[in-house]
This record gives structure tokens, sequence and C-alpha cells, in this order.
């Protein structure tokens, strides 16, 4: 058996990971941000995300709630502009 990590290794999922922080941003009633904003996050997972995206860190209160929201709006529109990295 052989297992690649396509994600950000072979594939640039950050449009997509953006994408799904924005729109909870936008649910939240707050501005969305640059994806180059938030590209340097995405190999932090939902942990870094959700951390960018709303200012906390897995101990505050809210974390778990908005890290399971951020999983659920990623399922939800996945491969969407995410594409091959050049080579």
């Amino acid at each position: 058996m052989v297992l690649l990590d396509l994600d950000g290794t072979l594939v640039d999922t950050a449009p997509d990971l953006a994408a799904a922080a924005n729109r909870m941003r936008i649910a939240h009633g707050m501005e969305p941000l640059p994806i180059a904003e938030l590209r340097p996050y995405v190999s932090h997972g939902a942990r870094g995300m959700v951390g960018r995206a709303f200012d906390v860190a897995p101990d505050n209160a809210r974390y778990a709630e908005l890290r399971q929201e951020f999983l659920r709006e990623y399922e939800s529109a996945l491969c969407v502009d995410s594409s091959l990295f050049p080579g």
C-alpha cells in the first residue's frame, strides 16, 4: 500500500480552505480575508485556519464549535478551486 499526502503537497488546496473560512466569516458578520492572508495558515490545518479567521486558540470556548463548522464548510465544497501545483 502506498499513501500520498496530496493536500498541500501536490494539490494547492489553499483556495478552497480560504473560501471555507471566508464563508464562515461572512456568516458570522465579518468581512472576508484575502487568500494571501490565510495561505500561511493552510499547513496548520483546521486549527490554523480557524485560529487566523477568528483569532481564537484551541483553549478558547468557541474554538471547538468553530472548528467543527469549518470542517463541515470545507467538506461541503471540496476541490472547487483546488489545483495541482506546477511541475
